[in-house]
């Protein structure tokens, strides 16, 4: 039984579903923790860089959630410099610096007024996933997701005053 006219029918159909579709890859996942400032306030600062490449139109990241919480993604113009994201576009290529900070407060749970006040909604993700972070991008008209599952540098924490 010779297999080999069907698997080189297999290949040639499957050959334009593997060049149009993106390519994402997670190149640096950077982790700091932190304590300090007011007293009982703590947090986690990530910086996640992810890569397209193989797109017809480029990709456009707008949601990273950190567990529950989620964060809008906005690129760094020069009207706009005070944003979380930087892009690095180069030909076949578009790389995303994407920062997101998650905060924990101990003392709005010795104090309930202050936890009312504060406001925090958690935003479920769209999907369930696991890992540290999820990016919600939009890519040739639809919706795509990316987890990030894993830490790829672990920074010192920091201690503040």
């Amino acid at each position: 039984m010779n297999n080999k006219p069907i698997l080189a029918g297999l290949l040639i159909l499957c050959i334009p579903t593997m060049l149009c579709a993106q390519k994402v890859k997670l190149v640096a996942a950077v982790h700091m923790a932190w304590s300090g400032g007011i007293a009982g306030r703590s947090g986690d600062n990530y910086t996640f860089t992810v890569e397209f490449t193989q797109y017809k139109k480029e990709p456009l990241p707008d949601t990273l959630w950190l567990g529950q919480e989620a964060i809008l993604v906005t690129e760094q113009t020069n009207s706009n410099p005070y944003t979380n994201t930087r892009v690095i576009r180069k030909k076949g290529s578009v790389r995303f610096e994407i920062s997101g900070q998650v905060t924990r407060d101990e003392s709005a749970y010795s104090d309930p007024e202050s936890a009312l006040n504060e406001g925090k909604v958690a935003h479920p993700s769209p999907i369930g996933y696991k890992g540290i972070a999820l990016l919600s991008y939009t890519c040739n008209g639809k919706r795509h997701y990316f987890p990030i599952t894993r830490i790829t540098r672990e920074l010192p924490p920091a201690d503040y005053p």
